[in-house]
């Protein structure tokens, strides 16, 4: 995996996230964003960023890239 020393390439977008809390869970869209450099993913939390789990499709994407196809 590359990693960003100076700047991140920073691509944002909106996601349907799911919360759990011990008695409901609530879907709701959440901005995130996504390094297109070295795939680091982050969501908001409030005013902050905070790291997020790639999807499928991002770790496919990253794998294909790695490949070089």
């Amino acid at each position: 995996m590359n990693w960003c020393f100076i700047k991140h390439n920073w691509e944002y977008k909106e996601e349907m996230i799911t919360y759990t809390n011990n008695l409901k869970s609530i879907t709701m869209p959440t901005k995130v964003r996504l390094c297109n450099k070295c795939y680091k993913k982050q969501r908001t939390k409030g005013i902050d960023w905070v790291d997020w789990e790639l999807t499928l499709d991002e770790e496919r994407d990253l794998k294909l890239k790695e490949l070089g196809i």
